[in-house]
């Protein structure tokens, strides 16, 4: 049997011929636990602790089902369990907002890869295009099986035979009681009401509930959680019964036929070959000299570091996709085509790898002068990923093993989230500012003024707080680098005691820790630095200036 006609036949799941569960209403009870727990989880709440505690609770249902049900999971399926606990242990340790988002990210990536794959494991072999028909068909290929138990089929009988009430049936029959009811309800209700006040009261503000506002918001609410259930069941329904005889898909079997002679593709690789090292030859001196050469060249530090950086990230991404296109489209019909085109496959992407280490150390001069920022961090962390992702991928092209791109590049996404989450990027943001301020205050060059912006330090999560207070602490810091901390720490701590505290849905346990150091910095800082609410805002007044606290403040609300 071909990939194609397996591919066909593993459509949308068919509960007449995938097997049957021992126990579907034990899915239908999960999905609509599942389903309810979105919106107790996170309707009006900021996400905190809710995010973890669906994961968790989304991939206990998935294992505990499959116990029930005795399906053992593909021993790749642990690896991404794997991948989906980093993921989640993140979100509870980093505050910072892209770091927290991609870790959630991840670990939901994750989850439906692991519903799609979880009794056979294929995902290790999936080319990119094949992330898409399974992620389709566990999200929507159970609802077939969902609406089947819901409403199950008659077996020979009609369904007006007394005491084989249907789904439909059942459903019909409590609608019709509960219309009998209210005006039953409503006419006894009114009559208790007129004979005890407190009764009557309680009656006023639970039919408060039910004005026109609260009436369209618990429909929408009710509505998405009925779709979310509902996709929930069909998802657990399609992640354990589906076939688990599927064949193993083939990674180096190409997404279509090559059609590119071979001239056609030496000369495109061959040229660009050519154009690269001619760009690292010619800049070899400057690129990589520092300082002195970049002078000799008539550049000061900013027109150095920001001309063409992006452009060269640009380069180098460009520059991948053209060898993807080309490995994909081209015709190598002899064995010396294909090491010809190996080669330079290999030394296009050594020539890219050295591209990055330019624009690496353009960033590295730029963030030298100007102090760090989180794109820059970003930017930083992602040209390092990608180059260990490029040389991967040289490594996989030399074994002839290019079809697991697909899986490199997965793993290269994980690696970057997880390499921010390490990294715990406000935190050396603040660390790395805060000695480039104290380097400034040792320069002698008069050109390199203290650029620390207060604005953008008081901005960064709390991650950033131990090192706030190692700089607080630092006697050898500037001055006003000094006051600047103090400030920060004076503002949040007039936040914190000015707030009421998070629901326990938005709590977070690490921005509690790091709320505690705050507070126990009270000490050291409420002799220098005041925060005091005036009209015009909240601020900490100083020998010198007049510090606003309200940016920061309307985040701590938010």
């Amino acid at each position: 049997m071909t990939i194609e006609e397996q591919t066909n036949l593993d459509g949308m799941a068919d509960p007449k011929t995938n097997p049957s569960a021992k126990f579907p209403k034990l899915f239908l009870l999960a999905g609509f636990i599942l389903g309810w727990m979105v919106d107790f989880l996170f309707w009006g709440h900021t996400p905190g602790i809710s995010i973890p505690i669906w994961i968790l609770l989304a991939l206990t249902a998935l294992l505990v089902l499959a116990g029930i049900e005795r399906i053992r999971p593909n021993i790749r399926s642990y690896g991404l369990m794997a991948l989906i606990l980093i993921s989640t242990a993140f979100t509870l340790l980093r505050l910072e907002p892209m770091t927290f988002f991609l870790n959630t990210v991840a670990a939901l990536f994750g989850l439906v890869l692991l519903a799609a794959t979880f009794t056979h494991g294929h995902w290790f072999y999936y080319r990119l295009i094949d992330y898409i028909g399974p992620t389709l068909r566990v999200i929507f290929g159970g609802l077939q099986q969902v609406f089947h138990t819901l409403i199950p089929a008659s077996k020979g009988k009609t369904s007006s035979e007394p005491g084989k009430s249907g789904g439909l049936k059942l459903f019909f029959s409590i609608l019709r009681g509960t219309l009998f009811a209210i005006p039953v309800l409503l006419i006894l209700g009114s009559l208790l009401a007129s004979a005890d006040h407190v009764f009557a009261e309680q009656l006023k503000f639970m039919l408060d509930w039910f004005n026109i506002d609260h009436l369209l918001e618990y429909g929408f609410r009710f509505g998405y959680v009925l779709v979310f259930s509902l996709i929930l069941m069909g998802v657990l329904f399609q992640a354990l019964l589906s076939r688990q005889n599927q064949d193993r898909p083939d990674p180096a079997r190409k997404l279509i036929t090559p059609f590119l002679g071979w001239i056609e593709t030496a000369m495109m690789l061959g040229s660009i070959n050519l154009m690269f090292l001619l760009f690292v030859t010619i800049q070899f001196n400057y690129l990589f000299g520092g300082q002195s050469n970049i002078h000799q060249q008539g550049f000061n530090y900013a027109e150095y570091a920001q001309r063409g950086f992006s452009e060269l990230i640009v380069v180098a991404v460009l520059s991948f996709f053209i060898y993807l296109g080309l490995e994909s489209i081209s015709r190598r019909e002899s064995k010396a085509q294909k090491r010809w085109f190996s080669g330079l496959s290999i030394l296009l992407m050594g020539e890219v790898v050295v591209i990055l280490a330019s624009s690496f150390q353009r960033l590295a001069l730029y963030e030298a002068a100007y102090g760090f920022t989180r794109l820059r961090m970003y930017t930083h962390v992602f040209i390092l990923c990608l180059g260990a992702f490029l040389i991967t991928m040289m490594i996989l092209e030399a074994a002839g093993k290019k079809g697991r791109f697909a899986l490199v590049f997965m793993l290269f996404c994980f690696t970057f989230t997880y390499a921010l989450s390490l990294t715990n990027v406000d935190a050396l943001i603040t660390k790395l500012n805060l000695r480039h301020s104290t380097q400034i205050k040792h320069s002698t060059l008069t050109n390199r003024t203290d650029t620390l912006d207060y604005d953008y330090l008081r901005s960064l999560s709390n991650d950033a707080v131990p090192e706030l207070i190692r700089g607080f602490q630092n006697a050898d810091l500037p001055l006003n680098t000094h006051e600047k901390i103090g400030v920060i720490f004076a503002c949040r701590s007039y936040a914190i005691h000015e707030t009421m505290p998070p629901n326990w849905r938005s709590y977070r346990p690490m921005d509690a820790y790091m709320q505690e150091k705050i507070l126990s910095m009270e000490g050291q800082v409420s002799e220098e630095f005041v925060a005091r609410k005036t009209a015009d805002g909240i601020f900490v007044k100083t020998e010198k200036n007049d510090w606003q606290c309200d940016a920061y403040w309307d985040e701590f609300m938010d």
